[in-house]
């Protein structure tokens, strides 16, 4: 053989090195990636990323490519065909908690809904990054599902906030009020300012002894005029949150307004800090307990309304 042939040859059947790794960012501002992106040693590494002209192909969130991975690391797994079913409902139940702060909790008894509210509830505008946040675009929902659904038999809601946005607190305070199942919800840590309604929003509520509950007046953010009408527009939204606790709770009015306008207590602010006992002593809620008494309370509504029902389809 003729070294120019074999030189020939070796450059024919050569084959670049794939570099392992993503292919480059797409150019900002044209959507499009380089072209020395699009190699013939790259084709099948860009194949998996998403298409410049069909971004939606293939775009999944960062929740839904963790759940795919844990069913295929399950898949791969010996396991039988029922342990796999059970690894998959455990990779979907972390999903659900992620994605929305919910789940179903259920035994051979009950099924209960599970709504996590923590951080800062969201309202119409989006919070920076890094802040914890309760969507109430997600929360509706859930609750609508939650009284619709048969084999929902009751729901607990969790409460650690902050406060936030008064019309999504009031929106989700009132949509769980106006549920027909069972409700019950428990105060971890915090349930403060529009946190209050929230808690008092279920037919049953629950402090634990160490949780603590701000009460103080509306505030603002942005831009205030100063004329009568915005501060009567504050006065009217203050009465509207008291009215509804007072509906929801045992608290008296006239007290809660006094709490609300307290100056000594805290330094930057007029209102009050209530710990677990206190916000039991105002009637503001009903017990001091934690999650076994919270799930007790739960099954025990859930008991009495089934039983009920079936008095009336004795009738």
């Amino acid at each position: 053989m003729k070294p120019s042939d074999n030189a020939s040859g070796n450059q024919q059947n050569h084959v670049t090195p794939r570099r392992r790794g993503r292919p480059r960012k797409q150019n900002p501002g044209t959507g499009s990636y380089p072209e020395h992106a699009f190699t013939p040693s790259r084709a099948t590494e860009i194949e998996s990323y998403p298409s410049p002209d069909f971004p939606l192909a293939h775009d999944e969130t960062k929740q839904t490519r963790r759940k795919n991975k844990a069913v295929q690391i399950v898949e791969s797994t010996g396991r039988n065909k029922s342990e796999k079913d059970a690894a998959k409902g455990l990779c979907g139940w972390v999903t659900e908690v992620q994605e929305f702060g919910g789940t179903m909790a259920e035994n051979g008894r009950e099924r209960f809904e599970c709504i996590s509210v923590i951080g800062q509830i969201e309202g119409h505008s989006l919070l920076p990054e890094g802040q914890k946040a309760t969507k109430y675009e997600h929360i509706i929902p859930m609750l609508i599902s939650c009284e619709e659904d048969d084999g929902v038999d009751g729901l607990l809601v969790i409460l650690n906030t902050m406060g936030g946005d008064v019309e999504a607190g009031l929106a989700i305070a009132e949509m769980i009020a106006s549920m027909t199942k069972p409700t019950v919800s428990l105060v971890l840590g915090g349930g403060h300012s529009i946190g209050v309604p929230l808690a008092t929003a279920a037919k049953y509520s629950l402090i634990v002894p160490s949780a603590t509950m701000t009460i103080h007046p509306v505030r603002v953010s942005g831009m205030v005029i100063g004329v009568p009408q915005s501060f009567r527009y504050m006065s009217d939204m203050q009465e509207r949150i008291t009215k509804f606790i007072c509906a929801h709770s045992k608290a008296d009015h006239d007290i809660l307004r006094e709490l609300m306008m307290r100056p000594d207590q805290i330094a930057t602010d007029c209102g009050s800090i209530l710990e677990g006992d206190e916000a039991v002593r105002y009637g503001i809620i009903d017990e001091v307990g934690g999650l076994d008494r919270a799930l007790e309370v739960l099954r025990a509504m859930v008991k009495k309304r089934r039983s009920l029902s079936k008095n009336k389809k004795k009738i």
